[in-house]
C-alpha cells in the first residue's frame, strides 16, 4: 500500500502546468543599484515585479497568482490592479524571500537584497 501511495503522490506532482515563474522588475526606485544579478530594494522603498509562471501550460493571465513573504519584517508584497504585478515594500535590511503560487500550488521562490537607504552612495 505504501508504494502505491507514494506512486501516486509522484504522478500528482508531474501534472501541475507550470514548474516555475520568471520574475522580471518593471519599476524601482531610481539610484537603487542591482549587484550583478541581485535584485536590490531599500528600506522604505518600494519594486514593482512582473511575475510570468512557465512550465508545460501557455500562461493565459486567467490563473491565480499570489506571492507570499517568507520574511515578513524584511519586505512584503501587495498585489497591483494587474494580475501578474507585485509591488514589494522593504522594511528592513536583509534578504527578504518571496513563494510564487499559481492556482494555490508553489512553484518557485524569489529574493531581494533590502538595503538600508542611508547606505546609498550618492
Amino acid at each position: 500500500m505504501r508504494r502505491v501511495l507514494g506512486v501516486l503522490l509522484v504522478l500528482s506532482a508531474c501534472t501541475e502546468p507550470f514548474d516555475t515563474a520568471t520574475i522580471s522588475v518593471t519599476h524601482r526606485d531610481p539610484g537603487v543599484p542591482f549587484e550583478g544579478e541581485q535584485a536590490q530594494l531599500t528600506t522604505g522603498g518600494a519594486v514593482t515585479v512582473r511575475v510570468r509562471p512557465q512550465g508545460r501550460t501557455q500562461y493565459s493571465g486567467t490563473e491565480s497568482i499570489r506571492l507570499e513573504a517568507l520574511d515578513p519584517g524584511t519586505a512584503t508584497a501587495q498585489q497591483t490592479i494587474l494580475s501578474d504585478r507585485w509591488t514589494i515594500l522593504g522594511h528592513a535590511p536583509g534578504r527578504a524571500r518571496f513563494r510564487v503560487y499559481v492556482d494555490e500550488a508553489a512553484i518557485d521562490t524569489f529574493e531581494f537584497l533590502v538595503i538600508d537607504f542611508e547606505g546609498l552612495a550618492r
